[in-house]
């Protein structure tokens, strides 16, 4: 039950894109980025649900987790289905308004002319409402996600074509036209660990002498999908002070089954 509904979402994002694409409009600023993670989210949930539904007889913590994912998601659908809507709703306008030459236009800078109706007060409460009810689905769904790991589920390695999903090969390279935040603390402290001494002392919390360590050999960044555990490990690799701290560098991309 679960696997299908989010399967139907699934499909639904992907129709939002296409429909936006073919509307040539974009109702909610950084709709793909936000369609993308949520695609990503619901692909990983799917990944889990086969498991999750086979353990619900005899778990009730489980069970629980279901139905907190049936009512986000139900909550999902209704937002896509709005979202969807609206699209449409603003291609028939723009096509309405294309047709009447006499339509007022508000010229926003000089090589874009768009129609004053994409800016009416009830457009944007409807824009904003959309955004709204996403972010409150994606706060479920960060307890959905984040629970996960705590239940310890198997991901399905079928799908649909019974074929073994392959992690996708990955590169060091870091794409600056991007803003990345909220990674600062977290890079300087990984990068702080990479470049420390290959013995360091820390106080002991029994007494105030100093208890040697070994420098780390291996530094694992963990957590589940989506989240940037990549993105920041470029971040750390591409940093001017690692770079230049180490003599040589590698970014090697292993297989899952490593």
């Amino acid at each position: 039950m679960a696997e299908a509904i989010v399967s139907t979402i699934l499909e639904q994002l992907a129709l939002i894109l296409v429909e936006q694409t073919a509307a040539g409009v974009r109702l909610i600023a950084g709709a793909e980025e936000e369609v993308e993670n949520l695609h990503r989210r619901f692909h990983l949930i799917k990944a889990v649900v086969e498991d999750a539904e086979k353990r619900q007889m005899k778990e009730t913590a489980v069970r629980v987790w279901l139905d907190d994912l049936k009512h986000a998601s139900y909550d999902m659908e209704d937002v896509l289905d709005e979202w969807n809507t609206a699209i449409r709703k603003l291609q028939m306008k723009r096509s309405s308004g294309d047709a009447n030459v006499s339509q007022p236009m508000r010229t926003v800078r000089p090589s874009f002319i768009i129609p004053s109706y994409w800016f009416s007060p009830g457009q944007l409460v409807q824009r904003h409402n959309i955004a709204t009810k996403i972010k409150n689905v994606d706060k479920k769904l960060d307890n959905i996600v984040r629970d996960i790991n705590a239940y310890g589920f198997i991901i399905s390695r079928e799908l649909g074509s019974g074929k073994v999903a392959s992690r996708p090969s990955t590169t060091s390279f870091l794409d600056e036209s991007y803003e990345i935040r909220g990674r600062n603390h977290l890079q300087n402290k990984v990068a702080s660990l990479l470049m420390s001494g290959s013995e360091s002392s820390t106080a002991s919390a029994a007494s105030s002498s100093q208890v040697p360590t070994q420098r780390p050999t291996i530094i694992s960044i963990t957590g589940m999908g989506g989240i940037g555990k990549t993105t920041l490990a470029k971040l750390i690799f591409n940093d001017n002070e690692v770079r230049n701290h180490f003599n040589e560098k590698i970014w090697v991309c292993v297989s899952e089954p490593f």
